[in-house]
């Protein structure tokens, strides 16, 4: 996957999240207005329910609807009187709580008996409560709608965060291979001695190593150890001309168990005699030269996992 396509799919996810979130933002819109219009019919339709209950309530019992008006409202009142006492402890507020109940007892009820036409209210009961189920079943389409967008909203973010990953992954990868290329194109053949062991430290830390240097150069076999993946490597560094001998073999294994590390590995920017080549054979110590150093600066010769194929770690 390249850049620049994977930025045109970022662009492209980024162009759908914009969509989605705008159609998310007019359903939400949507349910909200409907919500408002159901809480306004649910009002209406209680209104007409109670008007409709009440008024056959009546008409069945073949009450007078001027006593029932009358003793609805003082009941209503006496509620209020005794809430408000209640609650206060207030006897001129009770008393006038419980006149103000009485009045609005005696309007609703006249509203409720005296003012509503029974066959519109009927007829408006029924248009409002199949209006009401029809809000119902929008918002709930809505809803639906609503959940169905955000899921598909997070998995488009998910994806793009998915490929804005790998962007970032492959532009540390892009940067990682120009230094080390550029570490190899240095004139790593002419080093010696000191500078190839500080030229190898600089490779193996852009490499993913924590670097201990010994002592001093030469120290008990070993110049340096690099630890990578709990994996501790034990280091023969030369900086050679002529090709490097099966001493050095001897110093990298005997200073593996020195330092108590878990591998050993010989370094040169040379070669090695087969005398050499067959002790780290024997030996399992690891041999980095003139031919497989490349491979070995731009991470593709990998120390760690050469270690645990010949040692098991």
């Amino acid at each position: 996957m390249s850049g620049n396509a994977t930025e045109s799919e970022i662009a492209a996810l980024d162009a759908r999240v914009g969509d989605l979130s705008r159609r998310l933002h007019a359903v939400n819109e949507a349910i909200y207005s409907a919500n408002s219009k159901r809480g306004v019919r649910w009002c209406i339709v209680s209104y007409y329910s109670v008007a409709l209950f009440a008024n056959g309530l009546v008409d069945r019992l073949v009450f007078w609807r001027s006593g029932v008006l009358l003793m609805v409202s003082i009941c209503v009142g006496a509620l209020g009187f005794i809430a408000a006492d209640i609650i206060t402890s207030h006897r001129t507020f009770s008393i006038v709580s419980g006149i103000a109940c009485t009045v609005f007892g005696l309007l609703a009820g006249y509203f409720l008996l005296f003012c509503v036409n029974m066959q519109e209210a009927r007829r408006r009961h029924e248009d409002l409560s199949l209006e009401f189920q029809r809000l119902n079943d929008q918002i709930k389409t809505l809803r639906n709608e609503s959940k169905d967008l955000t899921s598909e909203m997070m998995q488009v973010q998910a994806h793009r965060q998915l490929l804005v990953e790998h962007l970032e992954d492959q532009r540390k990868l892009r940067s990682m291979e120009y230094r080390r290329n550029q570490l190899f194109q240095r004139n790593w053949r002419a080093m010696r001695s000191v500078e190839f062991e500080e030229y190898l430290e600089e490779v193996l830390q852009l490499l993913g190593y924590t670097i201990e240097t010994t002592a001093i150069t030469g120290d008990q076999g070993v110049d340096l150890i690099a630890v990578k993946q709990g994996i501790r490597i034990a280091i023969q560094v030369k900086g050679y001309l002529n090709s490097v001998s099966n001493s050095a073999i001897q110093e990298a294994f005997a200073g593996m168990a020195h330092y108590k590390c878990d591998c050993c590995a010989a370094i040169t920017n040379s070669r090695f005699t087969n005398g050499a080549i067959q002790l780290a054979q024997s030996t399992g110590c690891i041999l980095v030269h003139e031919d497989n150093f490349r491979d070995f600066v731009m991470g593709q010769l990998d120390l760690v996992q050469m270690a645990r194929g010949r040692y098991g770690k």
